[in-house]
């Protein structure tokens, strides 16, 4: 069922990221599949005091999970975190996740090192596994129950949903300091955005393509080779269609468009307005259309039309105070796009019926947890991680009515280490 003409040629979506003028960045990531799932994720540093991610996607998500248990009893809302493949940072706002509801979400804990379960129904944390340091980014592999980990300070590892054991990924000759990462749809390739040689953000930075073989436990990985994209690779993102690519390049680069056959940069926008800085990224769920939230000081939205390879119009994010978006997520119906105002504790709204011309709904901001990042939806609901910004604990928001009128209705799991990105498994 996850198959793809091996003749097809792919592109990726990828956000580099760099520090902006206050020596603090967030980076969303994410990615976006055809026929597996999304995460997105996002995370800051600050320089001076620690210079690796703590928060999250996709872009994330471009985040992901632990196992997840199951009820018989209930039936599943439609999960989806607008993004693509199972995990990821990017955020691919693809088809809506069916089955047998599982009632937990699993989301990334920088700061302790782990994944957390929580349970949606009493809004705690029911469990926690090590994946590892700094964990970033994870993308789930639906069709064989693994999850893969970006750990920001350790490398990659895998997860087997079936009992949670837990293994190292080695790929020799991968960058250092993974952060995004995004399946094709045939989840036998996996992108990585890395630092480098060095684990630092600069010109060496990479997307790594890797290629796997998951038949065996834990699966193995080779490195196929790399795309160099300067400095600091965060989100990826796979087009609907899996032909072209796109990046997004939050320091020298802006945002461009990787061939994933050639691995060759084909486009990339040209005039993006000074400090950007490019952060989240998000797939229409049916149109071929990305969208990329600028975190800098112009609080926009650049459209990207992945079929054209044509970067369109900047939308402006109107509020009173600089918003400083992490991140955007698509609904499930492609009709509404949430945003993250990561500085001012807020979530937008956009009216996009016409994706190719949004709208805010300027009085919808809705009041949130510190430092919102990824959005989840998951029926009539929509879950945001707040990440509050390094501090020892987050929090999710719960945003009741998405597709009507939005309120937030709950706080839940508010003892969470800097919370980054969610995703459901069934």
């Amino acid at each position: 069922m996850l198959a793809r003409a091996k003749t097809h040629r792919f592109l990726a979506l990828v956000i580099v990221a760099a520090c902006n003028e206050h020596d603090e960045w967030v980076l969303s990531v994410g990615h976006a599949l055809g026929t597996i799932d999304t995460v997105q994720c996002t995370y800051e540093s600050t320089m001076g005091t620690r210079g690796r991610i703590v928060a999250l996607r996709t872009w994330s998500v471009f985040a992901l999970l632990l196992a997840c248990g199951t009820s018989p009893t209930m039936p599943r809302p439609d999960a989806t975190t607008g993004t693509g493949m199972e995990g990821g940072m990017g955020n691919d706002a693809g088809a809506d996740a069916k089955g047998s509801f599982a009632p937990f979400l699993f989301t990334a804990e920088m700061a302790s090192n782990t994944v957390a379960k929580v349970d949606l129904a009493t809004g705690t944390v029911m469990k926690r596994v090590e994946v590892g340091q700094a964990p970033v980014d994870l993308a789930h592999d639906s069709a064989r129950g693994y999850v893969y980990v970006s750990a920001s300070e350790d490398g990659l590892s895998v997860v087997r949903m079936s009992d949670l054991n837990v293994a190292s990924l080695a790929v020799p000759g991968l960058g250092k300091a993974p952060i995004g990462l995004a399946f094709t749809s045939a989840g036998d390739r996996l992108l990585v955005t890395t630092r480098g040689s060095d684990g630092k953000p600069s010109a060496d930075d990479t997307v790594d393509f890797v290629s796997l073989n998951a038949t065996t436990w834990p699966p193995t990985a080779k490195l196929e080779g790399s795309t160099s994209v300067r400095e600091h690779p965060v989100c990826v993102l796979i087009d609907q269609k899996g032909t072209p690519a796109l990046v997004n390049v939050r320091d020298k680069l802006g945002i461009a468009l990787i061939d994933m056959s050639t691995r060759a940069i084909v486009a990339q926008a040209a005039n993006l307005p000074a400090h950007a800085e490019p952060e989240g990224c998000s797939r229409h769920p049916s149109k071929n259309i990305a969208y990329v939230t600028l975190h800098g000081t112009s609080r926009s939205i650049q459209i990207v039309d992945l079929d054209a390879r044509n970067f369109g119009a900047l939308v402006p994010i109107a509020h009173t105070e600089s918003a400083r978006p992490s991140g955007g997520w698509f609904t499930p119906d492609g009709n509404r796009f949430y945003v993250s105002g990561q500085s001012v504790n807020t979530v937008f709204l956009f009216d996009t019926s016409t994706v190719t011309s949004p709208t805010q709904d300027t009085p919808v901001a809705l009041k949130v947890g510190i430092a919102p990042h990824t959005i989840i939806f998951v029926g009539d609901k929509a879950y945001v991680a707040n990440t509050a910004n390094g501090r020892p604990t987050g929090s999710i928001s719960v945003i009741a009515n998405w597709a009507a009128t939005p309120t937030v209705e709950a706080t839940i799991a508010s003892d969470l280490k800097d919370p980054l990105g969610f995703v459901f498994v069934d």
